[in-house]
């Protein structure tokens, strides 16, 4: 549910997101909350 609501929040929003690394950031269990903008 948390993911769910995040995209939700982001969408309604228009929020943008920067990425600190080279937007190829890991998105796996351990790393999935490091960077929002490689989330989206």
């Amino acid at each position: 549910e948390g993911c769910k609501s995040f995209f939700k929040r982001s969408v309604r929003r228009n929020l943008s997101y920067t990425c600190r690394g080279n937007r190829n950031c890991p998105i796996d269990q351990h790393h999935r909350n490091q960077c929002q903008y490689c989330s989206l």
